[in-house]
């Protein structure tokens, strides 16, 4: 398996949230892809609409939902690029990176539901 690490510097995708939010969901593909087939969720999933609607309906809300959402985002980011350098580390080393792939996964899905129940009033 051939990974590279996506950045998900908010700088090199703009700083906007549909930057942020597509650097998180490429990190993801890769944790997905370390994780195989234990990469099932529990969690709510999400449709095809809200992934691509996020962006737009996030950047839309105000107050203090906007900021949890902002928040929210920068946290998701703060665990999956550690997360994500450590994993591919592993697995360079022949090391087996599926177990802890997974429960990042998990994380990454638990977080985005709540992101997804901000941005949409639902849950995803």
């Amino acid at each position: 398996m051939n990974l590279g690490p996506p950045t998900m510097n908010p700088q090199s995708h703009g700083a906007s949230l549909d930057g942020q939010w597509r650097a998180l969901h490429a990190a993801a593909d890769a944790v997905q892809a370390l994780a195989g087939h234990g990469a099932s969720s529990t969690a709510p999933t999400a449709t095809a609409e809200q992934l691509r609607g996020f962006p737009v309906a996030a950047a839309a809300l105000t107050g203090g939902r906007r900021r949890l959402v902002e928040e929210g985002l920068a946290d998701l980011v703060a665990i999956m690029e550690p997360g994500l350098a450590a994993l591919l580390s592993v697995h360079e080393r022949g090391g087996h990176a599926a177990i802890p792939a997974q429960a990042l996964w998990q994380e990454f899905v638990s977080a985005r539901a709540m992101l997804l129940w901000l941005a949409f009033d639902q849950f995803a």
